[in-house]
C-alpha cells in the first residue's frame, strides 16, 4: 500500500484510483540510495533499462571520505533520488544522510520503508522528506512501472 503521495493528494489525485506511472515517472538520472549487499539494485536498473542510474554499490571505493564524496556527488547530479530502507540494513544511517542531502536539494525523492514497527520511528524525517513512499520494493517496481 502506497503511504503518502505528498504533494499528489493536496492537487486532488484519488491515490486509491490511480496508477502511478500516470503521474509519476523515474526521471533519469536516479541515484539509488539503501543497502549495498542484497542487490536490489540490479533489480531496479534491469526493470528501467531506459532509465540512467547512479549506483553506489558499483563504484567499488572503500575510503570512506572517498566514497562519501562520490556518493553525494551523484546525489547532486541525479534528478531523482529512489530510497530503499530494506527490513535488514542494520542502520539506515547513510540512506539518511542521502535523503536530507537531496531534499536540500529540491530532488525528488521516492522512499521505500519496509522498517518494523519498533524501528519505524526512526525513519520519520526521511519518510517526511520523500515524495512518495512505499511499504516494499516490489510494490514501487510495481506501480512505477509503465
Amino acid at each position: 500500500m502506497v503511504r503518502s503521495l505528498y504533494p499528489l493528494e493536496s492537487c486532488g489525485y484519488d491515490a486509491k484510483n490511480i496508477r502511478l506511472s500516470m503521474i509519476i515517472r523515474l526521471q533519469s538520472p536516479v541515484y539509488l540510495a539503501g543497502g549495498l549487499k542484497s542487490g536490489w539494485q540490479d533489480r531496479m536498473i534491469a526493470a528501467f533499462p531506459r532509465e540512467k542510474f547512479f549506483n553506489p554499490a558499483s563504484h567499488g571505493l572503500t575510503n570512506e571520505r572517498e566514497y562519501t564524496g562520490w556518493d553525494l556527488d551523484h546525489v547532486s547530479k541525479a534528478r531523482t533520488l529512489f530510497g530503499y530502507m530494506e527490513k535488514d540494513n542494520p542502520s539506515g544511517i547513510g540512506l539518511a544522510l542521502e535523503i536530507g542531502f537531496a531534499c536540500a536539494q529540491n530532488k525528488f525523492i521516492i522512499f521505500v520503508d519496509e522498517t518494523s514497527r519498533e524501528d519505524y520511528r526512526k525513519f520519520g524525517m526521511a519518510r517526511s522528506a520523500a515524495h512518495v513512499i512505499f511499504q516494499s520494493l516490489d510494490e514501487a517496481m510495481l506501480l512505477l512501472l509503465p
